[in-house]
C-alpha cells in the first residue's frame, strides 16, 4: 500500500509540476509575444507619422505655390523639410515614395499640383490601405480654395 501512495504521489507531483512548467512557459510565451506586438504598433505609429507629416508638408507647399505662383520665398526651411525627408527614409519601404516625395518639393524638378494625388495614393498603400486608387479626378484632386470663395489675390 506504502508503494501504491508513493506512486500516486509521484505521479501528482509531476503533474503539478508539468502544469507549473507550463503556466511558466505560457507567461514567458505572453510576454515575449506582447512586445512583440507593442514593438510592431510602435513601428507602424512612427511611420505613419511620417508618412502624414510628409503629405501634410507637400500639400503646404504647394498651397504656398498655388497662391504665391512662385514669387515669393517658401516659408518652409530647409531643417523642416530635411527632418521631414529623414523619417520617411527611414520608415518607408518603397523607394518610389522618397523620390515622388522629391519631385513634389521641387529637389527633382518641377510637379503639377495633381502630384498630391499621387501621394495620398503611395501612402495608403504604404500603411496598407489597400492597393485601390482613390481620388481619381485629377482636376480637384489638390483643393487649392474653397468653391464659392475668394481664390487667392496673385501677387504683383
Amino acid at each position: 500500500m506504502d508503494t501504491l501512495v508513493t506512486k500516486l504521489l509521484d505521479k501528482r507531483v509531476i503533474a503539478a509540476f508539468i502544469a507549473a512548467l507550463a503556466l511558466v512557459v505560457g507567461g514567458i510565451l505572453t510576454f515575449i509575444w506582447n512586445k512583440k506586438l507593442e514593438g510592431n504598433k510602435m513601428r507602424l505609429e512612427m511611420k505613419r507619422k511620417a508618412l502624414l507629416d510628409a503629405l501634410n508638408l507637400t500639400d503646404a507647399i504647394l498651397s504656398h505655390k498655388s497662391e504665391n505662383n512662385q514669387t515669393e520665398k517658401t516659408p518652409f526651411s530647409m531643417k523642416e523639410v530635411r527632418e521631414c525627408y529623414n523619417n520617411l527614409a527611414v520608415v518607408v519601404e518603397n523607394k518610389e515614395v522618397l523620390d515622388k516625395f522629391k519631385l513634389a518639393w521641387g529637389f527633382k524638378g518641377d510637379a503639377t499640383f495633381d502630384i498630391i494625388r499621387e501621394l495620398r495614393n503611395m501612402v495608403r498603400l504604404e500603411l496598407g490601405f489597400g492597393e485601390d486608387e482613390i481620388d481619381l479626378d485629377i482636376s480637384s484632386s489638390f483643393l487649392g480654395y474653397l468653391p464659392n470663395s475668394t481664390p487667392p489675390k496673385e501677387k504683383d
